[in-house]
């Protein structure tokens, strides 16, 4: 019975719900993983992109306006669809406990892939387009490469948590003025390390 159901909806485009499945339960947004998808796809073609450049196999002048409008895409769009559901996350666990295991969340994943890309240049040296020292690997105080964004979020879902701009549209205004926009180093979009 539920196999044939799965094939006449199948056939008619419809989903079908699995047997004691809540037909109000909440499906999950495919847009929003068509966007995050996409997001991803141009966070790789502009890293590629540096990469290339960075390795002198790209001249500048012909990546310059590619990266422009792959920032003007992709982190717009991932800073949106990260906090979509902030607001959400904070009504189901509250606010402390919401943003504390975000923190914790980011923080964790910073300093592993942190001491992983500088261990791997570490080990690479002059083969990597910006080579690093050891000494290098542990100064987790500067974030290398696209590695900024993370703290960027921790210092975001701190100023969000603290000013629940989803409460009215006062807050969202205000915390819009607060919010960080630019990478480190005033602005370096890549938040290179090594200048380079």
């Amino acid at each position: 019975m539920v196999e044939r159901q799965a094939v006449q909806a199948a056939e008619s485009g419809l989903r079908v719900r699995p047997e004691g499945v809540d037909s109000g339960a909440q499906t999950r947004d495919q847009a929003i993983d068509v966007a995050r998808g996409i997001t991803i796809i141009a966070i790789v073609m502009g890293h590629v992109v540096l990469g290339l450049t960075a390795a002198g196999l790209q001249p500048f002048d012909h990546s310059d306006g590619v990266l422009r409008g792959l920032y003007l895409l992709r982190l717009p769009t991932l800073a949106y669809l990260s906090g979509l559901f902030f607001a959400r996350g904070v009504e189901r666990s509250g606010v402390r406990r919401f943003t504390t295991d975000r923190l914790l969340l980011f923080a964790w994943l910073y300093v592993l892939w942190s001491i992983t890309q500088g261990s791997a240049k570490a080990l690479a040296g002059s083969l990597t387009n910006s080579p690093e020292e050891w000494s290098d690997v542990m100064r987790l105080w500067i974030p290398e490469g696209q590695l900024w964004f993370l703290p960027w979020l921790m210092a975001v879902t701190v100023v969000a948590g603290a000013a629940r701009p989803w409460a009215s549209r006062t807050r969202a205004l205000l915390t819009v003025g607060v919010v960080p926009r630019r990478g480190p180093r005033g602005g370096r979009a890549d938040g290179a390390r090594h200048g380079g």
